[in-house]
């Protein structure tokens, strides 16, 4: 079984490897969170190239501030305060140039997909999988950004309340509420698709 605390101390003596220049220690950790924050990009609304960029974005500036790192609480939490100031940078720069489109920062394009895997899932199963990923998709896209990414980070990168408060940089009360908004606000757009989804 996995175990969270056990991932948590090899980060943790991986980044202190790092510090010290061991770049197999830093594949590690690149290799252990690419999908994760690719995906956290992703079902932030980047298109598969940008999502891919600002990945790498996050892990450069992970490497540039390896020195910086201490290591209190979990790894994630800190690299996903980078990933969001990656997402929050970009979205600035996009809104300064007044580039800003439903399908890109501010909404999925057409490709974001929700990565459920398996082998040998019946045919009508991944199509009814599918029609209700793409309906949740839809439900997701009509949050605005702020409940969108606290949605995101509970759900699709199972962080907690905490952690979450810690990545943003707000109170734990304003994560909650947040969450509690998202949820209203997915409840009510999905009301009309509740028979279908169950």
């Amino acid at each position: 079984m996995f175990d969270k605390d056990e991932s948590t101390r090899e980060d943790i003596k991986h980044m202190l490897r790092v510090q010290v220049g061991d770049m197999q220690a830093f594949e590690a950790i690149v290799l252990k969170y690419q999908k994760p924050v690719f995906n956290f990009f992703r079902k932030m609304g980047a298109d598969r190239d940008l999502a891919e960029d600002l990945a790498q974005q996050t892990f450069l500036k992970l490497w540039k501030s390896v020195n910086n790192y201490f290591p209190k609480g979990k790894f994630s939490t800190y690299l996903f305060q980078i990933a969001k100031n990656e997402y929050i940078n970009e979205y600035l720069k996009k809104k300064k140039r007044k580039e800003v489109s439903l399908n890109g920062v501010n909404g999925f394009d057409e490709d974001s997909e929700y990565q459920f895997e398996s082998d040998d899932e019946p045919v009508e199963e991944a199509i009814n999988r599918d029609e209700t990923s793409e309906i949740i998709r839809k439900a997701v896209d009509k949050l605005d950004d702020k409940h969108r990414m606290v949605f995101v980070l509970v759900h699709f990168q199972e962080m907690k309340y905490a952690e979450i408060a810690e990545v943003l940089d707000i109170p734990l009360g304003t994560v909650k509420t947040r969450m509690m908004h998202a949820e209203r606000k997915l409840r009510e757009i999905l009301k009309p698709y509740i028979k279908q989804l169950h």
